[in-house]
């Protein structure tokens, strides 16, 4: 179920195994050590080829491809009939690794913005993507984007998680941005495995692009497939959320509601575990001893606490926090508290300073109607609904309130 989704099942935390795992890998070392230097070495030579040769030629394909398996990247493909030119502009893919533009490289010349892909500007050159940025006249880059693809030959790659996930569980949210280029998306699925005895994950929450390529050279081979699949057409407004449940279905993962912001917040908490929020002082204030800290996942975390405590205000504040560092999503901890997964003693909701002092007003004109009480569902849109009816109804009273008091 996707409540019962964390989004720490979507992410490897440790690239090492333990045990007799870690002495097989320290008896490889000295075969895979000299293997990472040869395809180094070989990557050089490479790289000066490539550049020679233009985009989309059957020779540089021909020759990136095998060059890859050297390398010991081994590419196989399915579905790639499901690929026309003239319609297809715009292909989506999941991200499960730093290599996943070279793997698609391989099989589909394609092209991306500079600031849309994270490896070595380097890299770029050689694949012959676009550096598109707006100029002194703060032209739309955008619309810059879609002049160049109206005249390309090549489809533009996206990676709408942007954050890399292992792949095994879950989508994260995809974010909209690249879907307003064209109305036809082709979806890809990318799955990467690597058969060895020590099983050694292609990306680890927190790691760079240059420790993942040099595991990747270590490593005997890293076998991806690259699933294309039926094209996908829409002209709704949330086109983005039908293909990462066109695409969660196709693979038999889950679509979630976390996002790239997720991974990068639960990054900096690994990174700098002090950064965490302190224990609150009895009366919920941070204790004096301890200097407040400036964090964007603390931040994000009290918004979140205050979204869910406008629905539910009789949970406890600790309750919502201690749920939300393990959901990070506002719906599935509303879920879990509906559903009884967590336990908490009801409080009560008190009244605040504007709606006391409205009360106590002898001459207001008229009263201020109180917030109709919410019947919860079980139900997400349900919920959202009844949610955005209430925050519209609080917004009114309080606008009723203001005028009360200027009179």
């Amino acid at each position: 179920m996707a409540s019962d989704l964390r989004l720490t099942d979507l992410l490897d935390r440790d690239r090492l195994p333990d045990g007799g795992g870690l002495l097989l890998l320290l008896l490889y070392f000295p075969c895979g050590f000299f293997l990472m230097i040869f395809r180094i070495f070989f990557g050089l030579q490479l790289i000066l080829m490539l550049t020679l040769l233009p985009k989309g030629s059957l020779i540089r394909r021909i020759l990136l491809r095998v060059s890859c398996t050297i390398l010991g990247i081994v590419v196989t493909q399915e579905g790639f009939e499901n690929y026309n030119k003239d319609e297809h502009k715009l292909v989506v893919s999941n991200h499960v690794s730093t290599l996943d533009n070279v793997a698609i490289e391989t099989v589909l010349p394609s092209v991306m913005p500079y600031s849309r892909c994270d490896c070595p500007w380097l890299l770029k050159w050689v694949l012959g993507y676009q550096e598109v940025s707006a100029d002194k006249q703060r032209e739309d880059v955008d619309g810059k984007i879609k002049e160049y693809l109206q005249g390309s030959d090549f489809p533009l790659l996206g990676f709408p998680e942007e954050q890399i996930t292992n792949g095994r569980r879950g989508l994260l949210k995809f974010n909209p941005w690249c879907f307003q280029f064209s109305s036809t998306i082709l979806p890809a699925l990318i799955s990467v495995r690597r058969p060895l005895p020590v099983p050694i994950p292609p990306h680890v929450l927190g790691s760079g692009w240059w420790q993942d390529l040099s595991w990747s050279l270590f490593v005997p081979y890293t076998l991806y497939n690259i699933r294309f699949l039926p094209p996908v057409k829409s002209k709704a407004e949330d086109i983005s959320s039908d293909v990462q449940k066109h695409m969660a279905s196709s693979s038999g993962l889950m679509p979630t509601g976390f996002t790239a912001q997720d991974v990068k917040d639960l990054e900096a908490v690994q990174a700098n575990p002090q950064s965490q929020e302190p224990k609150s002082a009895p009366n919920g204030s941070t204790p004096s001893s301890q200097p407040p800290r400036s964090t964007s996942p603390n931040t994000r975390l009290a918004r979140m606490v205050q979204q869910v405590r406008e629905v539910l205000p009789q949970v406890p504040s600790s309750a919502i926090s201690r749920d939300l560092s393990q959901t990070h999503c506002v719906d599935t901890t509303i879920t879990n508290i509906l559903e009884g997964r967590v336990i908490y003693t009801p409080e009560k909701e008190a009244k605040s300073d504007n709606e006391v002092k409205s009360a106590s007003l002898g001459n207001s004109k008229e009263k201020t109607p109180t917030t109709p009480q919410i019947i919860f569902s079980r139900n997400s849109e349900e919920r959202q609904r009844l949610l955005n009816q209430r925050k519209a109804q609080m917004l009114e009273n309080a606008r009723r309130r203001f005028r009360d008091n200027q009179l």
